[in-house]
């Protein structure tokens, strides 16, 4: 028997991954980006809403609040906010859902 020792990525890895082109992506960096993915699957936040988040405005709006030199922004900035973030997540899938744009 053969030890597998391929990794498989987690959704969130791969969700990070996919959107290193957001706008707000060279703020975080890619581990702060990373983590902004773990905090949000934490929240119960399915794929969709987790890369919408990392692609809306709410990123550029809390790295701005956090206030830490650019490229130095962490994951903790969405928590000021974590609670309005993760209910506009949720009324844009449903808004998706629905048809609604």
């Amino acid at each position: 028997m053969t030890k597998n020792t391929t990794q498989q990525k987690t959704m969130t890895t791969m969700i990070a991954e996919a959107t290193t082109d957001a706008y707000s992506f060279s703020t975080y960096g890619a581990q702060q980006w990373q983590r902004a993915a773990d905090l949000l699957e934490r929240q119960g936040l399915s794929a969709g809403e987790i890369e919408w988040v990392l692609r809306s405005k709410w990123m550029r709006w809390a790295a701005d609040e956090q206030g830490h030199p650019y490229g130095h922004s962490t994951a903790a900035a969405l928590n000021k906010r974590l609670a309005t973030i993760v209910r506009d997540a949720r009324r844009y899938a449903q808004d998706t859902e629905a048809g609604v744009e």
